[in-house]
């Protein structure tokens, strides 16, 4: 293979980055876009023709100085669209993508509670705002039925955009598995809420993460002129991309941390039953689809509250982390909105 031959469309909550990268996973260039939100109505959701209009922009401006031949995206586990058959109208949403930090009407939070089954068919605890796909998914299909009813297909995040990339829609486990409480990790199928209310005919096919969905639809490669021999693969959950990453290397037993708005720990050979919920860990489910234990905070967003605005490239002043370790400082309650692993 060339030197930088794939492209890797990563979706944070913060940012969303694209990589040009070699077949060994060295990054060759990254370019970077805010993740910006809109106000309502329906409700607060994410600007999916901002990021459109950049991301084929700069898919093309890399396409000039590397040898693209591969498209593939990863994100966080908490997002979603329900999209219609039309890739291009629209940005191909039956409706916006809501932001998962905003609050969700009681209405809708009471009638959810009752919808999903325990923890090891959810793979999480209820978290704050409108957090978990299903939920988000209830909100729409209580307080936007028409635009619920023109849904074709619920994707991930990083299945919308291989989706909108090459016209073919599929779920992958990985995201499925991660908090979106649409799938049952353990017994390897929809969760009780997916069957309970009908959803299945939204969820498209399984597919592994790496399938090659075949190339870049020829019509947006000569709108945007972007190379029509690009390959569009499936993708993948966030942090279950790190994780297989060390998996690939042979390593067993281990936990890796991730960190980013979130930090994530994940952890393969944990029994399920051993998970705690109460305490922030999670059941994923790796890009084999077996059970993976996890653990998370919104650590990130702390550490950016008790950092502030700082020039690129700034250190800590290791002398005040010490004197603070030393004399036991806490910051008491969290600057996010998440207990994490200390509850109350």
């Amino acid at each position: 293979m060339t030197p930088a031959t794939v492209a890797v469309l990563d979706i944070g909550k913060t940012n969303i980055k694209l990589s040009a990268c070699t077949e060994t996973g060295a990054v060759a260039e990254t370019q970077s876009f805010p993740n910006a939100t809109l106000p309502g109505p329906p409700w607060r959701h994410h600007d999916l023709a901002g990021q459109s209009a950049w991301l084929f922009s700069a898919l093309a401006d890399l396409a000039t100085r590397h040898p693209l031949a591969h498209v593939i995206a990863s994100g966080h586990g908490v997002g979603a669209l329900l999209v219609t058959d039309d890739p291009d109208r629209d940005e191909g949403a039956a409706l916006p993508m809501p932001d998962y930090e905003q609050p969700v009407p009681e209405d809708v939070n009471a009638a959810y509670a009752p919808e999903v089954a325990d923890f090891l068919d959810r793979g999480s605890a209820i978290l704050q705002g409108a957090t978990h796909i299903a939920r988000q998914m209830l909100w729409a299909e209580m307080e936007q039925p028409a635009g619920f009813a023109r849904a074709r297909h619920i994707l991930g995040l990083p299945q919308y955009w291989a989706w909108r990339l090459s016209g073919r829609p599929v779920a992958e486990v990985s995201h499925v598995g991660a908090q979106s409480h649409l799938w049952n990790v353990p017994r390897r199928r929809w969760s009780a809420i997916v069957q309970g209310r009908g959803w299945e005919q939204l969820m498209p096919p399984l597919t592994p993460a790496w399938e090659d969905l075949g190339p870049i639809r020829p019509d947006l490669a000569r709108r945007h002129g972007l190379p029509e021999t690009l390959r569009i693969h499936a993708g993948l959950h966030d942090s279950s991309a790190n994780f297989f990453r060390y998996q690939a290397a042979g390593l067993r037993e281990f936990v890796l941390v991730s960190t980013g708005t979130w930090i994530v720990a994940m952890a393969d050979g944990i029994a399920p039953e051993r998970i705690d919920p109460a305490r922030g860990m999670t059941l994923n489910a790796d890009v084999f689809g077996n059970p993976a234990g996890g653990a998370l905070c919104m650590g990130g967003r702390d550490f950016a509250a008790v950092a502030g605005d700082q020039p690129a490239g700034a250190c800590a002043d290791l002398d005040a982390v010490a004197r603070l370790v030393a004399r036991g400082s806490f910051a008491r309650p969290s600057f996010a909105d998440n207990d994490g692993q200390f509850p109350g």
